[in-house]
């Protein structure tokens, strides 16, 4: 038998940054910096570059359905300025 697992994670910050906080082995080719919007897309197994747009179409029966996901989400405590919501588009 065997057992196939893969772990995707999110940091919230610039590659350089990653790459100095981890240990050996990550090189920035295995890095994706996408848009805090797009990271939804990416977890919801969409191609990379799919429109953001594909968000307002989704239903409940995503690829993420058929298989086992969690997942942990900071919320909103103070308003986000408008100038940083742009920021994160």
């Amino acid at each position: 038998m065997t057992i196939q697992a893969l772990f995707s994670s999110m940091f919230l910050g610039g590659t350089d940054k990653l790459l100095q906080l981890m240990e050996e082995k990550l090189v920035k080719e295995d890095c994706l910096e996408i848009s805090w919007a797009e990271s939804d897309l990416y977890f919801e197994q969409f191609p990379i570059g799919a429109p953001l747009e594909t968000l307002l179409g989704r239903n409940h029966k995503s690829a993420l359905s058929k298989s086992f996901f969690k997942a942990k989400s900071d919320f909103v405590k103070q308003p986000i300025p408008e100038m940083a919501v742009a920021q994160v588009l």
